[in-house]
Formats: structure tokens, C-alpha cells, sequence
């Protein structure tokens, strides 16, 4: 069994939404031995993905309407195979919080390889539904990229 985690900022927008990328096309493609979180940084928990990230991720058929927000969780850190940020400034800070997850932390834009030259997928908080479009249709790329990778892992 893989465990991925992604990981933002307030853990109500990009990472549910990428959370939610993952298990939709995971199990389109029959796979199975995958479980996947989010969390956020700075955040306070249990509250409700936000209302675009919901909308959007509902527009292509990802259901995230049921997601709470979370802080971050060492147990599950030190337990995942894999912890995807956003933004680089949540990887330093993953790995300056905990440096024994140090070589299994990485910016979801440039895992396994730097397939993307800024490395960061903007927060869009405050945006309009259009600006969430906008950041679900690079996760859901990147998303889709990765799991060939994630695959092979199994």
C-alpha cells in the first residue's frame, strides 16, 4: 500500500482538490493499493474545502464536498511514502519541521522529475471560480502525470 500526502498552506483548496484528483483517477484506472491525505501547514482544522474548490472539483466529477481541513500529522508524515507540496516554501518547511521525511518531500510540480520550471501551483484563495479553474486544471495535470510513477512504486 502507497500513501501520498499532499500538503498547502490552509488545506481547503489545492490540496483537497489533489487529494481528490488522485483517488477519482486512481480508481478510473483500477488501481487499488493507494491511500491519499492532505494537510496544511497553517490552517485551522475541520473546516469545509472551500466553496470553489468544492464547485470545481464537482464540475469534473470529484467529489470533496465531505473534506474537513487537517494539521499536519507526524505519524502520517513519517508514514507516507510520499509528501507533495504546493509551493516551495511548504517543502523547506516540511523538512525543517521534520528531517526524517527530508528525502520523501517534494513539490508536486517537479515529482519525479522537474517537468515544470516554477515548481509552485499558486494559492487561490480569494480568486474567482475562473481563477479555480484555472489552478484545478494544473493539479488535474499534474495529477495525471504522476500516476505512472505512483504505479510503478507498487
Amino acid at each position: 500500500m502507497i500513501r501520498v500526502v499532499f500538503v498547502c498552506t490552509a488545506n481547503i483548496c489545492r490540496s483537497p482538490m489533489a487529494e481528490g484528483l488522485l483517488n477519482h483517477h486512481w480508481k478510473d484506472q483500477g488501481h487499488t493499493d493507494l491511500t491519499v491525505s492532505s494537510m496544511g501547514i497553517q490552517m485551522i482544522d475541520n473546516q469545509p474545502a472551500s466553496e470553489h474548490a468544492v464547485t470545481v472539483c464537482a464540475e469534473n466529477g470529484v467529489d470533496i464536498s465531505s473534506h474537513r481541513s487537517r494539521a499536519l500529522r507526524s505519524v502520517e508524515l513519517q508514514e507516507a511514502r510520499l509528501v507533495l507540496t504546493m509551493e516551495p516554501f511548504q517543502q523547506r518547511h516540511l523538512q525543517l519541521l521534520a528531517p526524517s521525511i527530508k528525502g520523501k518531500v517534494f513539490l508536486l510540480a517537479k515529482w519525479p522529475e522537474e517537468s515544470w520550471k516554477r515548481g509552485v501551483i499558486t494559492d487561490p484563495i480569494g480568486r474567482s471560480l475562473r481563477g479555480y479553474r484555472k489552478i484545478f486544471r494544473i493539479i488535474d495535470g499534474h495529477i495525471q502525470r504522476i500516476i505512472p510513477y505512483l504505479a510503478a512504486l507498487i
